[in-house]
C-alpha cells in the first residue's frame, strides 16, 4: 500500500504553516457584501466570490513563488491534499520540482497523489525518476510507493524490480505495515505466475511476510478507508492463498479476517458494491475474480446470520 508522504518534513515552520491550513479550511468562500443602492433604506446583499482554499497558505509562504524553500512548495501542495484535490497536488508538485530537481519529499507526494488518482504508470515514472535524482538518500517511502505503483502497473515494472523495492525499503523500515502489505502482493503475483522452485520461493516469502503483516490487521477497526481497503486486500490474498494451498485451520482463520473487514466494510460504507470494493483493493488483475468470489461468500454469510 503507499504511504504517506506527510511525515516527511520535520520543520519548526511547520506549526504556524499548519494553523494557516487549517484557516483556510473555514475560509475556501468569502463573502462581499455590496451597501451601494440608490434606494432609502439600503439592501444590503451578499454575493460570493470563491477563493482558492489553499490562498492563506500560499500568502503565508510568500508572495514570490521563486523565492519559496522546498518546504514552503511541501506546504502548499499538502494543503490542497487536505482537501482531496490530488490533481492539484501533481500540478503544485511538478512546480517546485523545477526549483528543487532532488527533493525526495516532492517526489514522493507527486506519485503517492498519481496513485490515488489510479495514475499508476505515472506515478512509476516520477518515482524512478525520484530515485535516480535522490540517489542513496531516497527513503523507505519512495522505494515503498514505487514498488506499490508497479504492482498496478506490470507493463511498468517487473515483479524482480518491486520485489528490490520493497526489500530495500523493509530493510531501512521493518515493521510498516504499508511494506509488508506492499511486500505481500509482490510475491502474491510471482506466485501466481511462476511455477516450481520460483512458485516455492514466492509462497515462503509471502508466508513470512504475511504472519509480520498479522500485527497490523487489527487497523481495520479505527474505519478509515484506506487502511480497511488494505486489509482487505490482504485478506483476500491471504484467503487465495490458504484456498489454493488447502491450508485447513489457517484458511479458516483467514476467512474469519475477510468476514470481519468485510462487515465493517458493509457498516461504514453500505453503498459500496464488492466489484467496486475489489477494483480498488486488488492491483493484480488474476486476483480479482477472487476477490469478488471471496467477498460475496461472507457478505452472503452475514446477511444469512442476520436473519
Amino acid at each position: 500500500m503507499a504511504i504517506t508522504p506527510r511525515t516527511i518534513f520535520t520543520n519548526p515552520a511547520s506549526a504556524a504553516l499548519a494553523a494557516a491550513s487549517l484557516f483556510t479550511m473555514t475560509a475556501a468562500s468569502m463573502y462581499v457584501l455590496n451597501t451601494s443602492c440608490s434606494s432609502s433604506p439600503c439592501e444590503i446583499t451578499a454575493s460570493a466570490t470563491y477563493e482558492s482554499p489553499c490562498a492563506s497558505v500560499r500568502d503565508a509562504i510568500g508572495p514570490d513563488a521563486s523565492s519559496w524553500s522546498e518546504f514552503g512548495w511541501f506546504t502548499y501542495a499538502e494543503c490542497y491534499g487536505e482537501q482531496n484535490d490530488s490533481s492539484k497536488v501533481v500540478e503544485v508538485t511538478t512546480q517546485g520540482l523545477r526549483h528543487y530537481p532532488a527533493s525526495s519529499a516532492l517526489y514522493n507526494m507527486k506519485g503517492y497523489h498519481q496513485i490515488k488518482m489510479g495514475e499508476h504508470a505515472s506515478a512509476v515514472k516520477t518515482l524512478e525518476e525520484g530515485m535516480r535524482r535522490v540517489g542513496r538518500s531516497a527513503n523507505s517511502v519512495m522505494a515503498n510507493n514505487l514498488a506499490w505503483a508497479g504492482v498496478w502497473a506490470p507493463r511498468e515494472m517487473d515483479a524482480s524490480r518491486a520485489r528490490q523495492l520493497y526489500k530495500a525499503s523493509l530493510a531501512q523500515a521493518p515493521k510498516v505495515c504499508e511494506t509488508l502489505h506492499t511486500g505481500m502482493w509482490v510475491e502474491y503475483s510471482i506466485a501466481k505466475t511462476t511455477d516450481g522452485f520460483e512458485r516455492a520461493a514466492a509462497l515462503r516469502a509471502f508466508h513470512g511476510l504475511s504472519e509480520s503483516y498479522e500485527v497490523c490487521e487489527d487497523r481495520y477497526k479505527d474505519g478509515e478507508w484506506d487502511t480497511l481497503i488494505e486489509v482487505l486486500g490482504a485478506a483476500v490474498i491471504k484467503a487465495d492463498v490458504a484456498r489454493d494451498l488447502d491450508c485447513g485451520m489457517k484458511g479458516a482463520s483467514e476467512k474469519q479476517l475477510l468476514q470481519e473487514v468485510s462487515a465493517e466494510l458493509r457498516k461504514r460504507y453500505r453503498g459500496s458494491s464488492i466489484d467496486a470494493l475489489c477494483r480498488e483493493s486488488i492491483p493484480v488483475a488474476a486476483a480479482h475474480h477472487a476477490c469478488v468470489d471471496l467477498i460475496d461468500t461472507q457478505v452472503t454469510t452475514l446477511r444469512r446470520a442476520s436473519h
